[in-house]
């Protein structure tokens, strides 16, 4: 038996020579010239190995569990003994093998190795003792069991890997097709509205004019009546209603003295079961009818569900205007050829985008209807760098002759010329063709004749050059999250940003459906006009932590309707929508900068007693964080 106050220290042994080694072993383990050990390979490097020394062999040949050291219950060694290196290699010994080491002092004799050593080889060299087999037996089956359990957890892992990518993939399905289905439903539903809208107001219009007919003692006309010899009922009615409300292409259109008479009509009217009940702050439809007047790129931007596409949807349909086209936005656009297209010279056709077609048509038809607008919206705008693939317009926004290019003029001479001398000529939206007739070509010919057809087609529909009348409004919608790029100062230079959050506490009335009549911000009842307040443009001065840019200045507050705005409006409220929409989307404070400026903006907003801008201001500013930052918070 081995005791461990007899054995020595690590260090102990290290410093003791070989024949003290020998000694210190006689001591502890029975006196013997040769000494035995059975030892497991842990380790065997390029220059040296590293073993554990598990059994001491007896000259009975009994084993008893060796330890060398008092102060470590660990028998491993690192050796470079090349006896013992090449001994391992000569018999392909590797990690976990075993071997009998004799003279185990200073390795020079090595006895043999057992490969796969188990209880039986044991048993081959010594019958170790009861409590030590069991032991060993114990060790094996823990090791088994250590194995399976390892097993098992392995197929577990793999098991719920599987198990959750079908689950994502099903979500991911699931929520495709309903979307899918409750966008059909939400466009069936919506046409519906229309139509019973359409069918009410005409039942309603008619029974007007039944009433004033009675009234007036004016029969019916039978069916078999003349057409002239009917009665004007239109020109009746507005003889005896006046334009309020006013008939436009056959639908009736509320219309308003007054601005305020006009938003608070236009609240309630999309609070209706035609618009599925949107409710919006009063401050957001007025900065957005404000908007329209700036010739600005109209940024609607908050969480995903706040309803900004569909604010721009109602916007449209409320003031009888053409259906608010609305492109989404892909995050691999990169230039503006994803916007518009781009001239295919191996095809010799102009490749287009849903953008272009909307854009094209809405152009043509905004010059036959300049009391109304015309509405393009970039759904989710912030996914792709804006000024990569919006550049062009964001530089002819604001300029009086709004133009787009294609491609070449001289492209599309070329293109003319070889038409008018094969016989094609484009008059207005037609194609005219009086070269030899079809049937008299041959097969090259004939497809050459389809080819310059293609050509006459693609003049007329996507000219090289075309302008861009100032009543097409151009909206994009922003969500507010981690999957979202920030905007550049070019475009903030050059965007009127409205935030679209739910500011209002008090309960908005259900409407009445009919549509309103829209018109300039100008045209409204004026109280007092009383021009661009010096004050306030030395009070926008004041925000040193922004720069308020010449387009603010120009676009807006000199603009030579700003008089008539700011006295429709009141100019404190006109003031508010400025700073909220021009000046706040350009604060962005971190910590740095945060003590400089940020008292400085929420003494100026406060005492300048700017209601919308306050509640934005407290909404993006975080002392407790300092920081300040209107696309992020």
């Amino acid at each position: 038996m081995v005791y461990r106050k007899d054995l020595c220290t690590r260090a102990e042994y290290e410093n003791m020579t070989i024949d003290d080694r020998e000694k210190y072993l006689d001591k502890i383990y029975g006196g013997s010239s040769t000494h035995r050990v059975l030892a497991e390979i842990v380790y065997i490097f390029d220059n040296a190995i590293e073993v554990n020394h598990k059994y001491f062999i007896f000259e009975d040949d009994t084993l008893q569990e060796f330890c060398l050291f008092r102060d470590s219950p660990c028998n491993h060694f690192i050796s470079r003994n090349d006896t013992l290196i090449k001994f391992c290699i000569q018999n392909k010994l590797s990690k976990g093998d075993n071997f009998i080491n004799e003279i185990f002092p200073n390795y020079k004799k090595i006895g043999f190795a057992f490969r796969n050593l188990t209880l039986e080889n044991v048993n081959k060299i010594s019958e170790p003792s009861k409590s030590q087999k069991i032991i060993n037996e114990k060790k094996f089956e823990i090791e088994q069991l250590e194995e399976s359990i390892s097993q098992l957890r392995d197929l577990k892992n793999l098991a719920q890997d599987d198990y959750d990518k079908e689950i994502s993939f099903q979500k991911q399905r699931l929520r495709e097709e309903y979307s899918k289905e409750s966008e059909k439903l939400q466009n069936l539903i919506e046409n519906k509205q229309k139509e019973i809208s359409t069918l009410t107001q005409e039942k309603d219009l008619l029974e007007e004019k039944l009433k004033f007919l009675r009234a007036y003692g004016i029969n019916f006309p039978d069916e078999d009546s003349d057409e002239e010899k009917k009665p004007d009922f239109d020109g009746i009615l507005d003889f005896l209603f006046g334009n309020n409300p006013s008939e436009k292409n056959g639908v009736n259109l509320k219309t308003f003295d007054y601005f305020e008479e006009m938003s608070d009509y236009w609240q309630s009217h999309l609070n209706t079961a035609k618009y599925g009940f949107l409710k919006y702050d009063m401050r957001i439809l007025e900065s957005l009818y404000f908007g329209l007047q700036t010739d600005q790129l109209i940024l609607l931007m908050g969480n995903p569900g706040t309803g900004k596409t569909s604010l721009v949807k109602a916007l449209a349909k409320s003031f009888n205007f053409a259906d608010a086209k609305i492109i989404p936005v892909q995050s691999n656009w990169t230039d503006k050829s994803d916007l518009l297209g781009y001239y295919n010279p191996i095809e010799k056709n102009y490749v287009s985008t849903p953008f272009l077609d909307a854009l094209i048509n809405f152009s043509r038809q905004a010059e036959n209807n300049p009391e109304k607008l015309f509405i393009i919206c970039l759904d989710e705008m912030n996914l792709s760098h804006i000024e990569y693939y919006f550049a062009e317009f964001l530089s002819i926004l604001q300029d009086d002759n709004a133009e787009i290019t294609l491609y070449s003029e001289q492209l599309q001479k070329d293109i003319l010329y070889e038409l008018q001398n094969s016989g094609f000529e484009i008059d207005g939206d037609k194609i005219v063709y009086e070269g030899t007739p079809l049937e008299s070509l041959s097969l090259l010919e004939r497809k050459y004749y389809f080819e310059l057809r293609r050509l006459a087609q693609m003049l007329k529909n996507y000219p090289a050059k075309f302008k861009i009348p100032k009543n097409v409004k151009f909206f994009g919608t922003l969500n507010q999250d981690e999957t979202t790029l920030d905007i550049s100062p070019k475009v903030l230079d050059r965007s009127y940003v409205i935030r679209v959050e739910k500011f209002f506490e008090e309960e908005i009335p259900v409407g009445d459906e009919t549509p309103l009549q829209y018109k300039p911000l100008e045209n409204y009842g004026i109280s007092e006009g009383v021009g661009v307040s010096s004050d306030f443009i030395g009070f926008l001065k004041n925000f040193k932590a922004v720069n308020i840019s010449r387009r603010i200045t120009d676009k807006i507050l000199f603009n030579e309707k700003f008089v008539n705005w700011e006295g429709v409006i009141v100019s404190e409220i006109v003031y508010d929508y400025i700073i909220a929409s021009c000046v706040l989307p350009k604060v962005r404070l971190d910590e740095e900068n945060y003590e400089k400026y940020a008292a400085e903006i929420e003494k100026l907003i406060t005492d300048g007693e700017f209601e919308l801008s306050l509640e934005i201001w407290q909404r993006i500013n975080s002392p407790e964080e300092k920081i300040a930052d209107f696309w992020r918070r």
